[in-house]
């Protein structure tokens, strides 16, 4: 964001979009202090979040409604997420774990659920003996 004293305005008095500032794009000054992605999953979320919020350098504590983050925004990056986590992923999730690092600690934990899951299903096979009724 870029806090103006006045718009400029062209001699007709509309606002003239080509004179404004280019906006900031460093992280907003915000009470939580930068932590750098540590894991994959962290970093391909704080990748999707710099992209769709045109920011740099977002901590795994910062909180996604803080930094900018609005309802139609968080459409854009959960609609980015599910794919480039190959994961089924709700608006809500992101309203529910607005920073990063709860944002990838729900993925790596559903993530965990599915191949135990799926482990599961694979390996039962022939588990069980057969009986006549």
């Amino acid at each position: 964001f870029v806090v103006l004293d006045a718009l400029p305005l062209t001699p007709n008095g509309k606002l003239d979009r080509r004179n404004l500032p280019k906006p900031d794009q460093t992280r907003p000054d915000i009470e939580a202090n930068y932590v750098a992605p540590q894991t994959e999953v962290e970093r391909r979320i704080a990748a999707v979040w710099e992209e769709v919020l045109h920011l740099e350098n977002i901590g795994i504590h910062d909180h996604f409604f803080e930094i900018g983050g609005h309802s139609l925004l968080a459409t854009q990056i959960i609609s980015r997420l599910r794919q480039v986590l190959q994961m089924d992923l709700s608006v809500r999730t992101l309203f529910e774990a607005p920073t990063i690092a709860r944002f990838a600690e729900y993925c790596e934990i559903i993530h965990a659920t599915v191949q135990g899951l799926q482990h599961s299903f694979d390996t039962s096979d022939g588990e069980y003996e057969e009986i006549e009724i």
